[in-house]
């Protein structure tokens, strides 16, 4: 039986590593931590996918530089140069993975040659990583490269590729510090808040909008704190199933300067859209991602570009600008500002669940004297129904103090002094005044009654009440 599943399972990847478009990935190769860029991880993609996965060695293999136009999308009078600085980078790029099993640790590509004149590079695989791509007969995920190469951003890919290996489960759960340090983060977003809104949120909407599997979260905290996130995977019903059907490559043009990169984020756009003509390059808008908090440099930037438009002369802006976003006061102001505003509303909340909590403490304590009282009626009342002279034993008991005497009287002018089991148990119900009067003169002579209180003792010592 085991040799048959072995046998289907060898078919299996026999064809998969003909299909063109799909790849046998080590999981650990998934999971492995490393920073590259989007058209980095699509070059590796196509790699893969040039290689026969069913063989035991992973030749040399050859991409032109058409190829690489058509997996990136961009077209360029400077591609030749872009094909070489990808490759060096890829190159200098480092995955490592550790478990209980097993740890490599290995650059992106282990060589590279550019073929200049020809038009084409040769890239190599790193020995320590063939074992994760060749013959692989457990711990691996199928990927359709098709599904990955239609995304912008490099985190979308990574957590498709999470989804997938973990689609049979349904979910998959990373600690915080884990996940920056699988996607490369860790120096860079130390705020969970910005990591949350531009890698987590904007590869949940890439993916929701371009694949065909996409994750909602959980978090999960300790205190305040978020220390993990369970994502739970869901069918994207909006996106057809049929692959073949949806465009693979966005060809767009691309004007490239040499401060320019490949991967620029929405962020990255959007800041350097304020202050492209001021001579800050888009280099120096990453850096200041870098190094800054974001809040920090859109404050910056705001207060230069407003002396420039009320007027005011300044010399060099672009110097101004970078000075102003290097500086933190600004930011300590306004985060001391926001810091007093939250503040303030913390300590009013504070104050109005104290009211509510005295609001709730009051309103529990009048519910349980309400049914302590009416516990004891109904006790009472069970006494005297099968006791029907037992209310003149009472009435005379009335009679031996003041306030039993008032209490007497009221029920005499009731009843016209015209006594009776029926009229007393009328007034006793009715008449809160001589209902208490009467529950006094029973309790010391009826242990039924007194047992009322003792089931109702615990929880009134809980809220702070005496029963009477």
């Amino acid at each position: 039986m085991s040799n048959e599943k072995n046998d289907k399972r060898d078919k299996a990847i026999n064809a998969i590593s003909k299909d063109p478009y799909r790849i046998i990935k080590g999981n650990p190769i998934i999971n492995a931590k490393f920073d590259i860029s989007a058209i980095q991880m699509k070059i590796f993609l196509h790699m893969i996918a040039s290689i026969d996965q069913a063989k035991d060695s992973i030749p040399i293999i050859k991409i032109t530089v058409k190829d690489f136009q058509r997996l990136t999308g961009i077209n360029s009078n400077n591609i030749y140069a872009h094909v070489e600085k990808e490759a060096m980078k890829m190159r200098e790029k480092r995955i490592f993975f550790s478990n209980n099993k097993i740890t490599f640790d290995a650059n992106l590509i282990s060589a590279f040659v550019y073929y200049k004149d020809e038009g084409y590079f040769t890239l190599e695989i790193p020995q320590a990583l063939h074992p994760f791509l060749l013959q692989i007969k457990e711990n691996f995920t199928v990927l359709d490269i098709r599904n990955i190469l239609r995304l912008d951003s490099v985190y979308a890919m990574r957590f498709y590729e999470f989804c997938k290996e973990y689609e049979r489960f349904g979910k998959f759960r990373f600690d915080v510090d884990e996940l920056k340090a699988t996607l490369g983060l860790s120096a860079r977003y130390k705020n969970y808040f910005d990591f949350k809104k531009k890698v987590i949120e904007q590869a949940k909407k890439e993916l929701s909008l371009n694949a065909e599997i996409y994750f909602e979260y959980q978090e999960i905290k300790n205190g305040k704190k978020v220390e993990s996130i369970e994502f739970h995977i869901k069918k994207n019903v909006i996106i057809n199933d049929d692959v073949q059907t949806i465009s693979i490559i966005k060809n767009t043009d691309f004007e490239e300067s040499s401060e320019s990169t490949t991967d620029l984020t929405s962020t990255v756009n959007q800041i350097f859209s304020k202050v492209k003509d001021y001579e800050i390059t888009l280099k120096t808008v990453e850096n200041w991602l870098k190094e800054f908090p974001e809040e920090q440099i859109i404050l910056g930037i705001d207060y230069v570009l407003n002396e420039v438009k009320t007027g005011k002369k300044i010399t060099n802006v672009g110097g101004y600008l970078n000075q102003m976003v290097r500086n933190p006061i600004l930011f300590e102001k306004s985060s001391q500002v926001k810091s007093e505003v939250l503040k303030k509303k913390q300590q009013s909340k504070e104050e109005q669940k104290k009211k509510d909590d005295v609001k709730k403490l009051e309103a529990k304590r009048e519910e349980l004297k309400v049914a302590f009282s009416n516990a004891k009626r109904e006790v009472a009342l069970k006494i005297l129904v099968s006791n029907p002279e037992l209310y003149l034993l009472v009435l005379n008991k009335l009679q031996g103090s003041l306030l039993g005497q008032m209490n007497y009287n009221s029920y005499m002018n009731f009843c016209n002094k015209s006594v009776s089991n029926e009229s007393f148990i009328q007034y006793f119900t009715d008449d809160a005044s001589f209902f208490a009067g009467v529950m006094n003169a029973m309790t010391s002579e009826f242990p039924d009654i007194m047992a009322v209180k003792t089931q109702f003792e615990k929880t009134a010592n809980r809220l702070g009440i005496q029963l009477i």
